[in-house]
């Protein structure tokens, strides 16, 4: 229980396997793995498992839905926002984020759309992912 420091290989009931690497910011709490990470490191992340930081155009968009859908659908708790990485939700790279991925998630900080709703469908996959 606590912060995790270094690598690790988690595996979940249904017997997959996931490489995981946390400097801090991973936490095993009640058989359950948390991630404490800014907003902007959580873009990145789900930039980095979703898609991919080329175009970088469509990264771009991407940052912004992603961001968007955070602030949509996450439980506040005080200056927290919580959400499930989960198939049906974002998916979380499970190691901090590539520079690319930072450099997107940076450029389009604090930018999110107005005016709809952002959603994700767990049963449309990119290729590769």
């Amino acid at each position: 229980p606590g912060p995790l420091q270094g690598d690790y290989r988690v595996e979940f009931a249904n017997g997959n396997q996931l490489d995981i690497h946390s400097d801090g910011e991973l936490f095993l709490l009640k058989d359950k793995l948390i991630a404490r990470l800014d907003r902007e490191e959580y873009v990145a992340r789900v930039l980095q498992r979703e898609a991919r930081p080329e175009p970088v155009e469509a990264a771009k968009a991407l940052a912004v839905a992603i961001r968007t859908y955070l602030l949509q659908n996450a439980t506040r708790n005080g200056d927290c926002l919580s959400i499930d990485d989960s198939s049906s939700r974002q998916r979380v790279a499970p190691r901090p984020a590539a520079t690319e991925s930072r450099n997107i998630a940076s450029w389009t900080s604090d930018l999110v759309l107005a005016g709809s709703n952002v959603t994700y469908h767990s049963d449309q996959p990119g290729p590769d992912k």
